[in-house]
Order: structure tokens, then sequence, then C-alpha cells
């Protein structure tokens, strides 16, 4: 049986400033005022890799890529993944040759390392921030070129991430609660609480979407 050795990290929309602690949600993955996709122009299909920086050297080491193509925006990763060589000595589907594992991949082999009776191997795996033909994922263009909205499903709600594409480069940015224009108490939505945090449940108007995309900040840059 093939394990993973890691497990994708996920992003939470939590904020810690002045003292005070609160979570952000959006109600609905619908953004009035603002004119839903598809999937973004096929002009900016292309694999994009993690600029490294002070903070995520262990992301770049891990292969991180974003994808955009006709399935959507995704991040792929290099998994760690095992196989012990029972398996491939019982399973006729398994084949090592060379130092390349066969049979993991359709159309491909991957390089192996043997370490005692395990077989050690990296696999691409693709984690989707926005996919085609998911109905709980939209995509909206902000009316800025190369500027895009994506909400997508998280605790039970939806968080938003906002995409500014450039020629050659990705800019993935997120909502800064600390922005001084963002204020969720204003903000059309409902208030409660989630093991202690309060937590802000939004449905903003489109007057108000305005004023949160001009609160969102870089937080990964990718080039091509």
């Amino acid at each position: 049986m093939i394990r993973f050795l890691f497990i994708a990290f996920s992003l939470f929309s939590v904020c810690f400033a002045q003292g005070e602690v609160f979570s952000v949600y959006f109600e609905t993955n619908k953004a009035e005022g603002l004119t839903a996709l598809k999937n973004v122009d096929k002009k900016y299909f292309n694999k994009y890799q993690l600029v490294e920086d002070e903070f995520n050297s262990l992301r770049v080491a891990a292969g991180d890529q974003l994808g955009i193509d006709e399935t959507g925006i995704y991040i792929e990763k290099n998994r760690i993944l095992n196989i012990s060589r029972e398996e491939v000595r019982e399973n006729s589907k398994y084949i090592v040759k060379n130092g390349y594992l066969h049979g993991v991949l359709e159309d491909d082999s991957v390089q192996v390392a043997l370490d005692g009776e395990m077989y050690y191997f990296l696999l691409p795996v693709k984690s989707y921030l926005f996919e085609v033909g998911n109905s709980e994922h939209k995509i909206y263009s902000t009316g800025k070129m190369g500027q895009f909205l994506v909400l997508s499903p998280d605790e039970n709600h939806y968080s938003a991430l906002l995409f500014q594409l450039n020629p050659g480069e990705v800019l993935v940015q997120d909502l800064d609660l600390w922005c001084d224009g963002f204020q969720p108490n204003s903000i059309r939505g409902t208030k409660t609480e989630k093991d202690e945090i309060p937590t802000f449940i939004l449905n903003p108007t489109k007057d108000q979407w305005n004023s949160i995309l001009g609160c969102f900040s870089t937080y990964d840059r990718y080039s091509a």
C-alpha cells in the first residue's frame, strides 16, 4: 500500500490584533456586483514556481508550484510516498527497474530510493484553490486587468483569495484583517462564536465588496 508521509497545511482567516482575536468567513460563494467566470483566460495557463523568501524556503524545497489550466487553479506539491518491497513483489501492477518505479503513474515512472524494506519516491499532488466544474468553487473578475476573486469552501462557510495575474507572475493575496478599510462590524452579515473565538460570517453588498477588495495583501509570489 502506498502511504502519504506528509499532510498539506491549510490557511485560516484568523486575526490577532491589539489584543483582539476573531475569524472571518463568507456566508455564500456569491460576490454581488462582480462578474462570475467559468475559468481564467487561457493566456494565463502555465506552471508557476513559488519565489523563495525568508519564510517559505521549506515549501520551495517541497516543490511548491502553482498551476493554471483548463481544470482550474491549483497548488502542486511533491509528496514523499513509500511502498514496500513486498508489495512490489506481490502486486504485478508495480515494477522497479533501473531505479524507477512503474505502475504508480499511468504513462510514466518515478525515481525511487530504497531504504531497508521500503521504496521512497516523490509524487506531485494537486490541491485545488479553484476547480472548474466544482459548484462550491466560484471565480469572479474584479474588473481590473488580470485580477480574480476566488471563493471556496472553508469551515462550513467560504474563504476568499485574490489572484493578480501579471505577465510571467502570479500574486496570491489573502484578506488583510489589519487593513484600515476592513471593519467586519460594519459589513452585512452575522457575528457568532466558534471555540470561544468571535467569528464574522459576512454577506457583503456590492459596495462593501468594492471596499473589501482593497484590503487584500500578497502572501505568496509565483514566477513562470
